[in-house]
């Protein structure tokens, strides 16, 4: 068989299997990630869903996050969230684009292109500065044993070698930075 091209990456052809129908604009998981349909899509038909680029979505008013923070979209509610109010069933979305204060309604987000799972509970996320352990810590009840964080200020890779309810992070190698 040979390669061939099919189509840029942007935008996607998926076939709607959620049971119902959806409209342009609606998030969907596509995979371990997001998209948002570009068109409205009835249930068992193929449509246009936007998986890459930067878009607007409904934010969860009580979280503040920064430019470049990696963000969770919560489907129950249908908004994002940080990773620090993740919630089982949430998906990975992306990246923020810009700071986001509390009360803020909404947020723009730069749409991963390939999800934040690694292999099922294992993921990788990413903060400013050190992670904490335990319960209520970095992770607790979604970072699974072997997933990774990357503290973004002190330049450091951690991972957890302990549970996903609760993590233990420890720094990856000599980093001395």
């Amino acid at each position: 068989m040979s390669n061939k091209y099919v189509q840029p990456g942007e935008i996607i052809t998926w076939t709607n299997g959620t049971g119902a129908d959806v409209d342009a604009g609606d998030v969907v998981a596509v995979g371990d990630r997001i998209g948002v349909c570009v068109t409205d899509i009835d249930n068992g038909d193929d449509g246009a869903v936007r998986v890459q680029d930067v878009v607007v979505l409904a934010a969860k008013s009580a979280d503040d996050w920064s430019d470049g923070d990696y963000l969770w979209w919560d489907p129950t509610n249908e908004q994002l969230t940080d990773s620090s109010d993740l919630g089982d069933g949430c998906i990975g979305a992306g990246y923020a684009v810009g700071d986001k204060a509390a009360l803020a309604t909404t947020a723009n987000v730069a749409l991963a292109p390939g999800g934040n799972f690694l292999n099922g509970d294992t993921i990788l996320m990413s903060k400013a500065g050190s992670p904490t352990d335990g319960t209520s810590g970095d992770g607790a009840g979604y970072a699974g044993t072997g997933s990774l964080l990357i503290d973004t200020t002190n330049a450091k890779l951690y991972i957890n070698t302990n549970t996903k309810a609760s993590p233990a992070w420890t720094v990856v190698g000599a980093q001395t930075t």
